[in-house]
Order: C-alpha cells, then structure tokens, then sequence
C-alpha cells in the first residue's frame, strides 16, 4: 500500500532563524476556529488567536494560543505545540487542546500553510491552499523551518519553550518525531498515526535518535501499516493495550482510523494523552480533573 500523504523522497530542512509573532485578542477571549465553530473552552482557561510569520514557507500561519489554567500572561509554564493532519486544521485539537490548558499548560495549535486560515503570503494576500503545492517536498518542509516562530509565539506569551511536547497527526506526526529528535527543547512528543515518509518527512532515522519520552498511537488498518509498527520498535517503544503508561509507549487500535480520527475509536484519548504529556513535563499538573 502506499503510505497516506507519502511521495517518497529523504532529508530534513533545517531549523532557520526565529520569525517575528504578530498577536490580536479576541473578544471576549475565545477564538474562533478555521470552521467558524467556538472550541470548548474549560472553565479558568481562555485563548487567543494568532498570527505568526512563516519566513521559511512564505506564509503568515493562523494558530489558537490557550492559556493555562491558573497561570497569568507572562509567567513561565510549560507548553505544547499541536501539528494537526494534512487537508484538516487546529479546530481538530479542540479536545486536548482545552484538557492540556486545564492542566497549567501553555498550548499552540497552528494551521500549517495553505490549511484552514493560513492561506495568506506574508504581504496579506492570498498564496493558495495546500493542493496547490501538495507535489512540492519543499513546501512541506518548509513547514518544519517556521518551527522557531510558532516557538516564538508562545514565548510571547510567557510559555517556557525550553520545556516543550509536541503532539501531532499524520503529516504532523512526522514533523513531531522529526522536532523531538532534533530539538532539545522538545521533551515528549506524541505521534497519531505516523508514516515512514509524507511528503518527504521521514520518521526512520528519528526514530532511532529519540531519547525521550515518545508515545506512537495508530491503527491495524492504516494505509501504511507497518510504519506505527515499526517507528514504535526502532524508537523502543513498548506495546500497551491499557492505560498509556511509561516512558516509551505504543497503541495500535483495530480498524483503519487515521490521525485525530483516533478519538472517535477511543473517546478515551484526549484525556489519556493530556494526562501522558503533562506527567512528563515539570511545572504541569497532570491529575487536574477534566471539567
């Protein structure tokens, strides 16, 4: 089978220098998202809609900052970035997104170029959306270069971004495992359905350099089946049919859901990983109860 979103191809882009973070609040301090649907926000946390500037794509990104939960602007809590799939956007991190903020953490979850509202080129026009260049390996790559800016919008903020996770789906599984094994300041990462290679994002070798903590969720029935599989052992990840507990972890589900589609096979999920995340980064509160 061929892998969803995979075109083949090898090699990694390079972090480049951080970008510069435009910010805007929202009324009321809830952001709307690329579906024009408010995300549930928990009680104590409120959020605020961004702009960042993708030097290395070109593209100026959308993305939703939540607030912890008991943590004012301007004071350093942990936090986590959130790399949602390929043709979806961040309203998909909805769910985690507000238990992570629950749990006094600082969370980013950003629509990579060409996706949801993060069709803009840097003067404000429109660039295209992501078929537009969905051929192109750079585009994607480039993706991973803005890396230090979605960095920089949290720090804006007051997020300690020496004290990151990275959680992501799909493509942005790829670009999680990638960031985990490359930036020291990525203590966890998660991966939802991860391939061997989308768009030219290969997951192998990271795999392999990880030394941190590093959870790998996917299903028997993906369209690539073996990579989950196989990144989870390269990786030395154990298999887990209960709670997701341990350093290095691997879930495979039955049936073929793929991504963020996960939490429709687990409803669990969200809770399961908000509660794995945080356990593994200091200054979190991971047993705050989910309203």
């Amino acid at each position: 089978m061929i892998a969803r979103d995979s075109l083949g191809g090898s090699g990694r882009h390079p972090m480049v220098a951080m970008a510069a973070v435009l910010a805007f609040s929202t009324a009321l301090g809830c952001s709307q998202d690329a579906g024009g649907k408010s995300p549930p926000v928990p009680a104590g946390v409120r959020t605020e809609d961004v702009d960042i500037r993708g030097e290395a794509s070109g593209f100026l990104l959308r993305g939703t900052v939540w607030f912890p939960a008991g943590v004012a602007e301007g004071r350093k809590a942990p936090a986590v970035i959130l790399l949602h799939m390929m043709n979806h956007d961040r309203s998909t991190w909805r769910d985690l997104a507000g238990r992570l903020a629950e749990r006094g953490v600082w969370v980013l979850a950003c629509d990579a170029p060409g996706h949801g509202e993060s069709t803009r080129g840097l003067d404000g026009r429109r660039k295209g959306k992501w078929k537009d260049f969905a051929s192109n390996q750079a585009f994607w790559k480039n993706f991973y270069a803005d890396m230090p800016a979605v960095k920089a919008a949290l720090a804006a903020k007051g997020a300690d971004v020496g004290n990151l996770a990275v959680c992501g789906a799909s493509i942005g599984a790829n670009w999680a495992m990638v960031m985990c094994a490359d930036d020291p300041d990525i203590k966890a990462a998660v991966a939802l359905s991860p391939g061997r290679n989308y768009r030219g994002i290969e997951t192998y070798g990271p795999a392999a350099r990880i030394r941190k903590p590093l959870l790998v969720a996917c299903s028997k029935g993906d369209d690539d089946p073996d990579a989950g599989p196989r990144i989870a052992e390269l990786a030395g990840c154990a298999k887990s049919e209960g709670d997701l507990r341990g350093e290095k972890v691997f879930r495979q589900y039955p049936g073929s859901r793929h991504g963020t589609d996960l939490f429709e096979e687990d409803p669990r999920l969200p809770e399961l990983l908000a509660e794995w995340i945080t356990a593994r980064l200091k200054g979190a509160n991971p047993g705050a109860e989910a309203k």
